[in-house]
Parts: structure tokens; C-alpha cells; sequence
């Protein structure tokens, strides 16, 4: 009974993990609600129903509107995929367990992202609401200017213009009661390598 609940519990990684929840869970898994994971797998970006429907019956896997709305909402409400509600509507991504989100302005792309708060903020947050915090997710919002290459592009011509200069000497002042705050973040893939997993340290962009 412990290892069944233990399964139920896992991360959900992958498209076999999210096929062996259903099945832990005691859900068929039909052919639409596969064809409905596999893209969602595939993509990797927080997608519309109509978006969803559009994308398999371009594909010729014949699907009909109904069926995945129905879909969308059982595997949403189990925790299978991730549903977001917005003013325009709900999107559906792959990603299902705690995680935030980095929502790009200008483009309305969002990037999945692991926050980690430091536990000194957690306390304070627990000790202002008198509640016992189990779980957080946190949206940042932002204006992205500089496209990723770009950028690499920018910080390698900055690296090559100082590689032949003395690495800088920093000073750091530390006191006996100084403390240091820190925090964490770990993001899923980055764009354009979709099927690497969280344990490299890469970032997942939906577009």
C-alpha cells in the first residue's frame, strides 16, 4: 500500500510517468487521452484546448473537440498536467507538480522554473500569517529585450576582450554576525533542447 501511494506521489518527468499515474490512478489510458500526453510531451509548451485539438487533427490523428476537453479536464483535475487559468482562458502544459512561472510580457511566452526560498523568508512569512507553509508557486513577470543568442554572443566577445587580463581581486568583508541570504533556482529545459530533464540545469520555454 506504501509503494503504491509512493508511485502515486512521484514527480512526473516524462511521458511514461505521466502514462504510469494514470494507470496508478486507475485511469484508462485511451487513445485520445495518449495522443492528448504525447503532444503535450512533444511541445513542452502551455497550450489552449483549441490549440490542442488543432495540432492532433493537423496530424491526421482525428480527434474530436468534445472528447478533448473532456480529457484535458480529467488529467488536469488527477494532477496529471497542469492547468493555468487566464482572462483568455485555460492553458494545459506537461509540467504538473510545484513549480513557478516566468511569464515574458512582450512575447506571452512562459518559462517553467523550480523557486527555492530561502527557509529564514519562509519562517517570516509563516510568523506575519500565523499559517504553516506546505507548498508555494510564484509568478514573475518581465519584458525580455536581448534574445538568448544574442546575448551568449555579447557575453563571449566580453569574454574573449579579457581573457588576457588579470583576473579582478574581490574583497569580501565578513564579521562574526554577518549571515548570508541566498536562493535558488531551477529551471527545466532550455529552448531548443526539449528533452533534457531538470537534473542538468537547463530551462523549458513555451512559446
Amino acid at each position: 500500500m506504501m509503494e503504491d501511494e509512493a508511485a502515486v506521489l512521484k514527480p512526473i518527468r516524462s511521458l511514461q510517468d505521466a502514462i504510469d499515474r494514470c494507470q496508478a490512478l486507475g485511469m484508462r489510458v485511451s487513445r485520445q487521452r495518449r495522443l492528448i500526453l504525447e503532444l503535450l510531451w512533444e511541445r513542452q509548451e502551455h497550450l489552449s484546448a483549441r490549440e490542442i485539438y488543432d495540432h492532433l487533427n493537423r496530424e491526421g490523428k482525428n480527434i474530436g473537440h468534445t472528447s478533448v476537453y473532456q480529457n484535458l479536464d480529467a488529467l488536469a483535475s488527477h494532477g496529471i498536467i497542469e492547468c493555468i487559468e487566464r482572462s483568455d482562458g485555460r492553458l494545459y502544459g506537461n509540467i504538473s507538480d510545484s513549480h513557478s512561472h516566468v511569464n515574458c510580457l512582450d512575447s506571452d511566452r512562459i518559462l517553467d522554473v523550480y523557486v527555492e526560498l530561502p527557509e529564514e523568508i519562509i519562517q517570516q512569512i509563516e510568523a506575519q500569517t500565523g499559517i504553516r507553509i506546505t507548498d508555494y508557486r510564484i509568478d514573475f513577470y518581465g519584458y525580455r529585450q536581448t534574445p538568448p543568442s544574442q546575448a551568449n554572443a555579447s557575453q563571449g566577445e566580453t569574454a574573449a576582450s579579457h581573457q588576457n587580463q588579470p583576473m579582478p581581486k574581490v574583497a569580501h568583508n565578513h564579521t562574526e554576525n554577518s549571515e548570508s541570504h541566498s536562493y535558488s533556482v531551477q529551471p527545466f529545459w532550455m529552448p531548443n533542447q526539449p528533452h533534457q530533464t531538470a537534473k542538468n540545469g537547463n530551462a523549458q520555454e513555451h512559446y
